[in-house]
């Protein structure tokens, strides 16, 4: 089997302009970002061999490596819930983005990451000169992947990847019965997707500030959904914002609008995944609030 061609996502980032990105100091970088990743939905013809699965593994080991210093909570992990593994749907079938950020602010996550195996198709092309062409066979996968901002609910990357596996005659038409070769075609394709996937993740999220999320406000005591994992300490002041404001999108989806600072609060104890707080400003605190370092 013979590597075609590289991946091919919608919007294509040249190698000078990756490195320019990555040299941007993002925003609290004193602090550490925090993102999931679900499983990804199998909309391909092989639904029953695991490949969101692997492709999910291929992508997180890339991820890891990409953006160094960025902690994540990937399905193998026994921090990872149950409800963040499928997530919740509307009507329509599309991911409840809503629903979605309000599920990994209570986990103390920045962004989360969603996507679908689209498709797994046959391609033939012809190759060579004039009457020296011949027919050749190809695999062709395409993966679609979304991150979301769960301060916003918004989608902070949303693209496709296509990759195509040159491949035997008898190759392909073993794939549909024969997980040996599934396993050898496959590899190869996810493998690269996932490798130019990563790179376009940990772009969207380095521009992302810090943010934190108040999961419990009992009078003057607070928990914070994030601990020292992240780089909190005790007496560390962090500004409270309001987004409990919701904008509804043309397409009827929900979107939290952060709003007006309503007070500032102290850090006086820290776990590695929660933080208590104290207030020392403000009297419009609310459970559901955002939080961010203060200068």
């Amino acid at each position: 089997m013979t590597l075609i061609t590289g991946c091919s996502p919608v919007t294509t980032i040249t190698k000078a302009t990756k490195g320019m990105i990555r040299n941007i100091s993002a925003p609290d970088a004193n602090l550490t970002k925090k993102i999931g990743i679900t499983l990804f939905e199998n909309k391909t013809l092989f639904p029953d061999q695991q490949f969101d699965k692997n492709f999910v593994n291929y992508l997180a080991a890339n991820i890891k490596e990409e953006c160094s210093g960025i902690l994540m909570v990937q399905p193998a992990d026994a921090e990872h819930p149950d409800y963040l593994l499928e997530p919740h749907k509307e009507a329509s079938g599309r991911i409840d983005n809503f629903q979605l950020a309000k599920t990994g602010r209570n986990l103390g996550l920045n962004s989360i990451v969603t996507g679908t195996l689209i498709s797994i198709s046959r391609n033939q092309k012809e190759k060579g000169l004039l009457w020296f062409k011949d027919t050749y066979e190809y695999v062709q996968v395409q993966v679609a992947i979304a991150v979301y901002d769960t301060e916003t609910g918004a989608k902070i990357l949303d693209e496709n990847f296509i990759h195509e596996v040159e491949v035997e005659e008898l190759d392909f038409e073993e794939m549909g019965k024969n997980n040996e070769t599934n396993a050898i075609i496959f590899k190869e394709a996810f493998e690269q997707i996932a490798s130019s996937m990563s790179e376009a993740v940990c772009d969207a999220v380095k521009f992302q500030p810090w943010r934190g999320f108040l999961i419990a406000v009992n009078d003057n005591e607070i928990i914070i959904s994030s601990g020292n994992r992240v780089g909190l300490k005790q007496g560390d002041i962090l500004e409270v914002y309001d987004i409990s404001n919701v904008f509804q999108g043309a397409q009827g989806q929900r979107f939290s609008v952060p709003g007006l600072k309503t007070g500032e609060v102290e850090i006086i104890a820290v776990s590695e995944d929660k933080a208590e707080a104290v207030v020392i400003s403000g009297d419009q605190i609310k459970p559901g609030s955002s939080v961010r370092l203060k200068d």
